[in-house]
């Protein structure tokens, strides 16, 4: 309150630290950033902004952006740099086989058509209980089982794992016939796609390689396609979390089109990996179009976040996930493709930047 005389009286004010914050210097001192990892791009002070995914706390990632924003050309810069930079090994998982070129031509890597799903039958160092019931819970994902259909199918797998054979699946299932009209509908159901699984590879012998390429293209089936990228997504994390708990990060999984394994209310290997953190060594980014097509609590877990330009709806989608400031809103809104709103665990502040992608990124 002011006096009479114009100076503020004795009675005190109170206020919230939050309240002073724009009087003191950091409201106008420029933070300072990391100097260490890949360069992605420059922020709105013309300073370089780098990504070090082995300084997060979670060094699992998202890149969301519309068609045509520049989410593949992104992923395979960062994967072009963080292979070339840092020794890490890249696996795309790749629907459309848009980064088979890329893998190829620029990585020098493999590009393995997934028609033929590498063996199921190498439980590695799970226990066979423990992979019967993923692999029973992966299919009643995709295809829409019954508990009852999911027992007896977690059931066949077990013996198929007990006897090393695939094909006692379909014998234990067509055993079991005389329980109910809902095993014969299994069997007709599972009994035509357990061909597409090559026991003649296994998922040890692909990641060998250095960078590969595994499309989904000639699989034309979603559902078939679905099937192939969960499956593959967890002979990976099992294949990790086999080698054993290791904090530095030598291999990152790409997997385009994310939004794709995930139906409502479902949970999978994705979820799981994002909880872990960065326990075995290994980094899933994931990219996919829309904000609410993944979990929110994946968004909640990423290490780091791209989100791209686009549209008002769009922009509205991920105020709910970000804290994004007016600011933030209009440069995602109004920014030309090649910009991005960058925001790093650990660090409240999204950063507006311009990406330096690789040239060799637009193949």
């Amino acid at each position: 309150m002011f006096n009479k005389s114009g100076f503020l009286g004795e009675k005190e004010i109170l206020c919230l630290t939050g309240d002073i914050i724009p009087l003191t210097p950091f409201a106008v001192l420029t933070p300072s950033l990391d100097k260490e990892g890949i360069i992605v791009g420059k922020d709105e002070f013309n300073r370089k902004v780098y990504l070090d995914i082995d300084k997060l706390p979670n060094s699992h990632g998202i890149i969301t952006g519309t068609t045509g924003s520049g989410k593949s050309t992104l992923a395979r810069s960062l994967a072009f740099k963080i292979y070339k930079e840092k020794g890490i090994k890249i696996i795309f998982i790749d629907p459309h086989g848009e980064h088979a070129s890329f893998v190829r031509d620029v990585l020098k890597g493999k590009i393995i058509d997934l028609k033929n799903i590498p063996g199921i039958m190498d439980n590695q160092c799970y226990t066979p209980i423990d992979w019967s019931n993923e692999l029973s819970s992966i299919f009643s994902n995709v295809y829409n089982l019954t508990d009852f259909q999911t027992y007896i199918l977690q059931q066949a797998f077990l013996e198929a794992l007990d006897k090393g054979s695939l094909e006692n699946v379909p014998i234990y299932i067509k055993k079991n016939f005389y329980l109910s009209p809902l095993v014969k509908e299994l069997f007709f159901k599972i009994n035509p796609i357990l061909s597409i699984f090559n026991t003649d590879i296994e998922i040890s012998q692909i990641l060998e390689e250095d960078a590969i390429d595994l499309s989904l293209f000639s699989l034309q089936n979603r559902e078939l396609s679905r099937l192939a990228m969960l499956i593959v997504l967890n002979q990976i994390d099992m294949y990790m979390k086999c080698k054993g708990v290791r904090n530095k990060i030598d291999t990152v999984v790409i997997v385009d089109e994310a939004h794709r394994i995930f139906t409502l209310g479902t949970r999978n290997v994705l979820v799981r990996a994002y909880q872990e953190t960065r326990k075995f060594g290994y980094s899933f980014w994931s990219i996919n179009q829309l904000p609410g097509q993944i979990p929110y609590e994946l968004y909640q877990l990423a290490g780091f976040l791209f989100f791209l330009p686009g549209p008002v709806e769009y922009v509205k989608e991920l105020e709910s996930i970000a804290m994004l400031t007016e600011e933030d809103r209009d440069f995602l809104l109004y920014s030309i493709k090649g910009s991005a709103v960058f925001i790093k665990q650990g660090d409240p502040r999204p950063l507006r930047i311009i990406l330096e992608n690789i040239k060799e990124a637009f193949k």
